[in-house]
């Protein structure tokens, strides 16, 4: 907890921790609860999964609360159960620097 999927190592004496996140042997897919925004502002769901909601759009288009609410259910409900890495089936629409994973 804190450091979502990834498992933190400490050296003795060292002054920070580093954490690995192995998607491939250890999914982590269940228990994921985060959504992400894009610099272009889209939503999405799955770092794993190109799937995306156009948020800039909703907003710019004047959607009130509610229909952010939507959007973010939406998003939600989009979550896939599982993503395919071990079957090499990786996103392709943006490469990761552009999602912010």
């Amino acid at each position: 907890v804190g450091n979502g999927p990834a498992t933190s190592y400490r050296l003795p004496g060292a002054r920070g921790t580093i954490g690995f996140i192995t998607p491939v042997t250890e999914h982590f897919c269940d228990d994921c609860n985060r959504l992400r925004l894009t610099a272009d502002g889209q939503l999405r769901p799955c770092l794993l999964n190109d799937s995306e909601l156009d948020l800039k759009e909703a907003l710019r288009g004047g959607t009130d609360v509610d229909g952010l609410i939507r959007l973010l259910r939406q998003a939600a409900t989009l979550k896939p159960e599982q993503h395919r890495l071990d079957q090499g089936l990786a996103p392709g629409i943006r490469p990761m620097c552009q999602i912010g994973g």
